[in-house]
């Protein structure tokens, strides 16, 4: 379910991906011996780079994904909060990071995003519980019948790219769409946000990957079901309790917590 914008204006600000293709980024591992929560982010550029919660970066010692949107300020380094998402590999198979099209899948954002909630909240960290992400995805390519020589979350988007690339070209954004509501089986489980319609068509495809892949998982049991009430889901998502924390980029970092939304 799209969500408009009456007007549409122009981020001052790249992409991840935009960055990197560009040549204006680079992250890597905090040391040669590297640390698993953590990796390196230099931005050359001379304008914000914004990372997206969930966004997988590809490479070095092991494949991570990021613990939340950051906004990385221009011509700065600044360390970056992560998790692993590949539990069986700890040798080097590039110096930098790239990536692949790719956020770790809509459920398993959800529940790191909890975690790192409840981590800002209670200790000022923004870690996840790493032993509960990788069991997460173990579980995950066990339910879909996909495996990884290294337990990667990788290996389970690859063994249904073909599927998963259907579902990118059967929902095609439309025009000023700068947000999604996500419904699978009639149950809302996701809204996706920004401040601008390019944002959102330039991120587009690696959110539908990600709800696609929870949706492939339970296709075989689920029937046709009427659409949620969109209204119903924004309100309640309206009256989350709030807590705002440094960023560790530009701006605050605001968390909502309420019934059924992190």
């Amino acid at each position: 379910m799209p969500l408009v914008a009456a007007q549409v204006g122009a981020p001052d600000y790249l992409s991840l991906d935009e960055a990197l293709l560009r040549g204006l980024v680079g992250v890597t591992e905090t040391s040669p011996a590297g640390e698993v929560p953590e990796l390196l982010l230099g931005n050359q550029g001379d304008v914000a780079v914004l990372l997206l919660d969930g966004e997988e970066l590809v490479g070095a010692k092991q494949n991570r994904m990021l613990n939340l949107t950051i906004l990385a300020p221009a011509k700065t380094t600044i360390t970056l909060p992560v998790s692993c998402v590949e539990r069986g590999r700890w040798s080097p198979s590039s110096a930098p990071f790239g990536t692949q099209g790719r956020t770790i899948y809509a459920a398993g954002r959800a529940r790191k995003a909890h975690q790192v909630t409840e981590s800002l909240r209670t200790t000022g960290s923004r870690r996840s519980q790493q032993g509960e992400v990788w069991e997460d995805i173990r579980a995950k390519g066990a339910r879909m019948g996909s495996s990884s020589a290294t337990e990667a979350m990788a290996g389970i988007y690859e063994n249904h790219e073909a599927q998963l690339a259907a579902y990118v070209q059967a929902l095609p954004p439309v025009s000023q769409q700068v947000g999604a509501l996500f419904a699978i089986a009639g149950e809302v489980r996701g809204v996706e946000l920004f401040d601008f319609s390019s944002t959102l068509h330039r991120l587009y495809p690696k959110l539908v990957r990600s709800y696609a892949l929870d949706a492939l998982e339970g296709v075989a049991s689920a029937g046709r079901t009427a659409m949620p009430d969109p209204h119903a889901f924004l309100a309640n998502l309206a009256a989350a309790h709030t807590s705002t924390h440094p960023a560790v980029g530009e701006g605050q970092d605001w968390r909502l917590s309420g019934p059924g939304v992190t």
